[in-house]
């Protein structure tokens, strides 16, 4: 019961991100359920079920692939993502043959790409509960109160949805039920347009996977080393191929799912293979979905809220722990560059990269 109970919540953490970037791709929620959960089942099963993370649907594709989808059709959008996946797979053997080229990222660095994920997500949270931020404010009072209570700390979450569900009842605010249809599937087809505006993207992405699953690491008090993130790229990047492979798009580790394990403390994987098996299941029978998405979007937003803060907040103290010399001058030019804004791809990538050639540059001064 205790696993049925966090495969549960994970589900619930997870699946606000769902819906809005299958809102804005276009993507049939249905069949983005399945790939979510086909995905996370074939992550758990490379990386043996080591980590305790659930594969979702990426938000970094967006532009990409509404771009090539309202161009050259949802077919070459979803040859993309499955290049996308291969372009995974490949960065992650070349790093398990090569393990040095992951090591040589400096753990903090790393940690500073965790809390830029933070400060990224924050805002979504923030968008999802206007119009409802007294409501909002007291879901999240809530949360703190359980948070900092011994005997109710395991439950926080829980705790938090079920107060912002009875809230939204009290006043009314409870939504309609939505049916959102059959699983509809697309195969894949190629064309260098979709390669360049989509399968590219994950070369930048994958700085922000490792990130994630290093964060994951921590939450679940594992030590992730070279070959645990290598694995984790192949691991993601076979994901979104299989993803792709029937009409879905890249997926990705979760951050707010990761934030849920530090609420809660509940770090065993097989939770997450229970949320994949959810989703599946929540594919073939659209009624059960549009259950849960009578949950207003402020109250997931308000939980959003306190998961990215925890996220935020263990990365300064494992920054903080840092062995390196002087990093503050590092991760203030991170934070800086991750706000310069950026065409080209990933603000966080983009923020790392720059910090990874300063870091080597200084590291002898």
């Amino acid at each position: 019961m205790t696993l049925f109970f966090y495969g549960v919540l994970h589900t619930l953490i997870s699946l606000t991100c769902i819906l809005f970037v299958a809102g804005s791709t276009g993507l049939n929620v249905s069949l983005a359920f399945l790939t979510v959960g086909l995905g996370t089942l074939v992550f758990h099963l490379l990386t043996k079920n080591k980590f305790a993370a659930i594969m979702g649907l990426s938000g970094s594709y967006i532009g990409g692939l509404v771009l090539v989808g309202s161009q050259y059709g949802v077919e070459y959008a979803a040859g993309g993502s499955v290049l996308a996946g291969v372009i995974y797979v490949l960065v992650g053997l070349l790093a398990k043959k090569y393990p040095k080229i992951i090591g040589s990222f400096p753990k903090y660095v790393l940690n500073t790409a965790v809390l830029l994920i933070a400060l990224n997500l924050l805002p979504v949270g923030v968008n999802l509960i206007a119009g409802h931020e007294i409501a909002a404010m007291a879901i999240i009072a809530v949360a703190l109160v359980s948070y900092v209570s011994k005997k109710l700390n395991a439950y926080t979450l829980p705790i938090a949805l079920i107060f912002g569900v009875l809230l939204a009842t009290v006043t009314g605010n409870l939504g309609t039920f939505t049916d959102f249809g059959t699983i509809s599937l697309v195969f894949p087809k190629f064309n260098f347009e979709a390669f360049a505006l989509i399968g590219v993207v994950a070369i930048a992405v994958a700085f922000e996977t490792m990130g994630d699953i290093t964060n994951c690491g921590m939450a679940q008090g594992i030590e992730t080393d070279e070959h645990d993130l290598a694995d984790a790229l192949v691991a993601n990047g076979a994901a979104s191929v299989v993803s792709g492979a029937i009409g879905g798009i890249p997926l990705t580790s979760y951050s707010e799912n990761v934030g849920l394990i530090y609420a809660t403390k509940y770090t065993n994987p097989w939770a997450q293979v229970v949320t994949a098996l959810i989703y599946i299941v929540l594919a073939f029978v659209p009624a059960v979905s549009g259950v849960v998405g009578m949950i207003p979007s402020y109250v997931f937003g308000a939980v959003l809220i306190f998961l990215f803060g925890m996220i935020g907040i263990s990365s300064v103290c494992k920054i903080g722990e840092s062995n390196d010399k002087n990093p503050n001058t590092m991760i203030a030019m991170l934070v800086t560059f991750y706000a310069t804004p950026s065409t080209l791809f990933s603000p966080i990538a983009a923020a790392i990269i720059v910090g990874m050639i300063f870091h080597y540059i200084t590291r002898e001064r």
